[in-house]
């Protein structure tokens, strides 16, 4: 006879390694975006660029990973999540080597543009992975809120760890840690990961990459508005080349399907309001403008903002695994989700506190609360998201919750980057036309600080360190400049606050409201 107990423990034993793989991989899969801003400086001067020069190549390699997103989550339930997290690691691994001996921008930008590849192969596919393998509620809230811990962890070690790193050495040890995460990450997939047989055919890849092709035009378009203005020639070519791509995907799925594209997540209600909600949450970060009000403020250098945003992070670590893994399993989902981002809510207002001549353990403190339920929000958003379509079709629902994150990045970064900007220009006009200063100097600072935020892809979490510095203290006179661009920039943070504040309760409430006219349907 088989012993049940010693069935369960092995059944319990390949769940163990199939979270802690799927963690590596994930990680491995943020370490770019965790460290890039930290060697973006360094290398930019080694090669004589301003990041101006560099803002339309940087942008290649994020428009690249967005366009195999959808491939990314259809062929990983299809010819098997291992090979395909094999391949994202190779992938991720070539490209890292590639930024390491770069002598020029040129392979700067082919080097990211292989890494954003195997990096959205790897984010897509272990997520799906972990859906469907874990489908009991208990072994779900679990497995997900220890995933969610894998954001908070990787942005508290590689900023502190990138920073020491350029501080007294060349930027190319950090693209060459990129490589032996990505190493990492593939041995944790052959080490963890059983070989699974399966007789499945791809399917024609024309369809997830029209899709692709769809969402990453469609983002671009968003981007450019900000930067040329709606009538302007780039915008009308992205959206046309996105009207283009929907025609000819319309087309084709209609007339013969595809075996490796499906919008079945999409027929359930709930998957429809959870998309909204992924859109909505990147409205609420505030990650990026407290590195800017902590660098410009607080006068604190990259590498001490970054260790300044550690209590943060770990707050992050509790508020997922801890506060998220908990209140998911004693509570349910729902009432969770709802709980956590109404904690959200709080946490982004809060920054309302934060003046130009608080203490610097205000904004630390403000941003520990942010960070507690910016994580645990998303661990339950991400477990709802993913049990809202069939463990079948995880893949392609891993892809819809990437490609919503993109876009909701997208329109975040135009619309609070308006509100933040424009707020803090018209508080510091305001206040030197009061006093009777030229802010002409003030203000081609603040739009030198502007401009430096121009890739919505590189600024999720930190700001890198500009050339942007408040007036020196020489002066009665400069002495009050230096308070009103500290005020215009405490304007521009709280502008953030109350925005963010704002989307993220209207993403409360619909989360809330959705649920509750879908209480028939199971509890997740």
């Amino acid at each position: 006879m088989t012993d049940p107990t010693a069935t369960n423990a092995g059944t319990n034993s390949s769940i163990k390694r199939l979270i802690i793989c799927v963690c590596l991989v994930a990680g491995a899969s943020m370490s770019v975006s965790a460290s890039f801003n930290y060697m973006l400086t360094p290398m930019l001067d080694d090669f004589g660029l301003t990041s101006a020069d560099a803002s339309t190549a940087l942008a290649i390699p994020s428009i690249a990973s967005i366009l195999v997103v959808f491939l990314a989550g259809s062929i990983g339930d299809r010819i098997g999540h291992r090979r395909v997290l094999l391949l994202g690691s190779a992938v991720f691994i070539i490209g890292s080597l590639i930024v390491s001996i770069a002598n020029g921008l040129t392979l700067v930008s082919v080097g990211l543009l292989l890494e954003g590849i195997g990096a959205t192969f790897l984010t897509v596919t272990s997520l799906g992975l972990l859906s469907s393998r874990i489908t009991e509620d208990g072994a779900r809230a679990s497995a997900f809120s220890t995933f969610g811990m894998v954001s908070p962890v990787v942005y508290l070690a590689l900023p502190v760890i990138t920073g020491l790193v350029v501080e007294g050495h060349s930027w190319r040890l950090v693209p060459i840690l990129w490589a032996v995460i990505g190493v990492l990450s593939a041995v944790a997939v052959l080490a963890m990961l059983p070989k699974v047989d399966t007789n499945a055919s791809a399917g024609s890849l024309t369809v997830p990459l029209l899709a692709g092709i769809a969402l990453a035009s469609g983002v671009q378009a968003i981007v450019h508005i900000s930067d040329y203005g709606l009538l302007s020639l780039r915008v009308i070519i992205a959206a046309a080349i996105t009207i283009l791509s929907l025609v000819m995907l319309v087309i084709i799925y209609r007339s013969k399907g595809s075996a490796s594209f499906s919008l079945t997540p999409l027929r359930n209600p709930r998957t429809r309001m959870l998309i909204i909600v992924v859109m909505l949450v990147p409205f609420a970060n505030t990650w990026y403008y407290m590195t800017i009000a902590l660098q410009y403020m607080f006068g604190l250098s990259v590498l001490a903002t970054a260790m300044a945003m550690i209590p943060a992070q770990l707050c992050g670590i509790v508020g997922a695994k801890a506060l998220a893994g908990t209140l998911m399993r004693r509570r349910g989902v729902h009432h969770t989700g709802v709980l956590l981002l109404a904690l959200l809510t709080l946490g982004t207002v809060s920054v309302l506190l934060v003046q130009a001549d608080s203490p610097v353990w205000v904004p630390i403190a403000c941003m520990s609360l942010f960070g507690l339920a910016f994580a645990g929000s998303g661990t339950v958003i991400t477990n709802a998201f993913m049990s809202s379509a069939p463990s079948t079709e995880s893949g392609n629902t891993s892809a819809f919750k990437s490609s919503a994150t993109s876009v909701g990045v997208a329109l975040g970064f135009i619309l609070m980057g308006s509100v933040v900007y424009g707020t803090a220009q018209h508080s510091l006009v305001n206040g030197f036309e009061q006093a009777g200063l030229d802010s002409t100097q003030a203000t081609q600072q603040l739009t030198k600080l502007e401009q430096s935020s121009q890739n919505p892809n590189y600024i999720s979490r930190y700001a890198y360190s500009t050339d942007v510095k408040v007036a020196n203290v020489e002066s009665n006179v400069q002495s009050e400049e230096v308070a009103l661009e500290l005020n215009a920039v405490a304007a521009g943070l709280h502008a953030n606050a109350l925005f963010g504040g704002v989307v993220a309760l209207l993403a409360t409430l619909i989360f809330a409201g959705r649920s509750r006219r879908n209480s028939k349907v199971p509890v997740l």
